[in-house]
């Protein structure tokens, strides 16, 4: 990506589903079909709406709370040259997700708001030749892109838990 662009913003915004009651905390609130609606509404919002001329790619990963809830992580890279208010376009994805999702909206967290913990974590404005920040974000892929056995005992079978969105290939040069 960085031979296409020589700035990246890395956006992490986690999504969270409302929690089930505390009598049955192992039954989720939402159902997995549901779930797919969501992400797909969520690609469509981020992808054609949030800010399309900037936002370079996405990839997506799907967590399961033993307190009985799933959560989104959406991680958005955008253009810098482009667009640098991380901070802002991860308040707007939290906004679309408590006013626009219909199954069971929780709360959201931008881990961009905080900018000054963020860039040693990968997130924030990554320049090409950052090593810190560029290691900072192979860090961040590892710890996405890890397989979580007790989500997969949760989703149906050959459900994915991980997904990129598939968008810079659409920049790729001839």
């Amino acid at each position: 990506m960085f031979e296409l662009f020589p700035r990246i913003c890395v956006l992490d915004v986690d999504l969270f589903h409302q929690a089930s009651s505390q009598m049955d905390y192992c039954t989720p609130l939402i159902v997995y079909p549901n779930i797919l609606q969501v992400r797909e509404q969520l690609f469509h919002y981020i992808v054609d709406d949030l800010s399309p001329d900037s936002i370079v790619d996405f990839a997506w990963n799907l967590n399961y709370l033993v307190a009985g809830s799933y959560y989104h992580k959406f991680v958005i890279f955008i253009d810098a040259h482009r667009c640098r208010q991380d901070a802002i376009i991860g308040e707007l994805i939290g906004k679309y997700w408590r006013e626009s999702i219909p199954f069971y909206p929780g709360d959201f967290f931008n881990h961009n708001a905080n900018y000054r913990s963020s860039r040693k974590k990968g997130i924030g404005v990554i320049k090409y030749d950052d090593v810190k920040a560029r290691e900072g974000l192979y860090s961040f892929a590892q710890q996405i892109t890890k397989f979580d056995y007790y989500l997969q005992s949760v989703i149906p079978q050959n459900e994915p838990a991980f997904g990129i969105g598939g968008l810079t290939k659409a920049y790729t040069l001839n």
